[in-house]
């Protein structure tokens, strides 16, 4: 995916628009990159592939991780009026980052939107990846209240997926009535204890 010139600039710290665009004129006369005119900017991306990877390597891990903080936050900044369209960009640049706990925040944002929109295989590859990212945490209670969130987000995708009675549902709603109890008075609790009178039910 292409990257605007106003996302280019924050991200390298370049206020002069005329030396940006001096610079990227060059890679494309070097056919580097190229430019895709997206309204209301223009928008570059790598020729090819090849070229990306071998640019990337060339960095060392600590600027690459700054490298993706650094285009986190300028989304953030300047996407803020639609950050829904950037949850997976986020989740990327976050984890590739280093910063574990705000791409599990985005990887769950982009679980939910999945849920909304029915795509339940999808919400439970996110959220799953998500789960799997907490435990790389130190335990505390925003890790706590971040893997309710996510636990709550895949509740309702296993049951899209498995059935209101599988057995990954029941264990899904018995950790998050846990992770309540933990955590204290949450909003999630009344969704909890629907999603297990559910499977009770259904179970019998």
């Amino acid at each position: 995916k292409g990257s605007s010139f106003s996302l280019l600039g924050r991200v390298l710290e370049q206020s002069d628009e005329e030396g940006l665009y001096q610079l990227l004129s060059h890679l494309q006369r070097g056919e580097f990159i190229y430019d895709q005119t997206i309204f209301p900017e223009s928008s570059y991306t790598f020729k090819h592939a090849l070229t990306q990877e071998v640019a990337y390597r060339s960095l060392f891990p600590e600027q690459r991780r700054s490298l993706h903080e650094r285009t986190a936050h300028a989304i953030e900044e300047l996407f803020h009026a639609a950050l829904a369209d950037h949850y997976s960009e986020l989740a990327h640049h976050y984890r590739r980052s280093g910063n574990t706990m705000k791409a599990v925040v985005y990887l769950q944002l982009i679980g939910q939107q999945a849920v909304e929109q029915s795509a339940y295989a999808e919400a439970i590859s996110h959220v799953s990846t998500a789960l799997e990212l907490l435990k790389t945490v130190p335990d505390s209670l925003e890790c706590r209240q971040q893997e309710l969130a996510l636990q709550t987000t895949l509740g309702p995708a296993l049951m899209g997926v498995r059935g209101f009675s599988a057995p990954e549902v029941e264990q899904v709603y018995t950790r998050a009535r846990q992770l309540c109890q933990q955590v204290g008075e949450t909003p999630q609790l009344f969704q909890v204890l629907q999603g297990l009178s559910a499977f009770y039910a259904l179970r019998g």
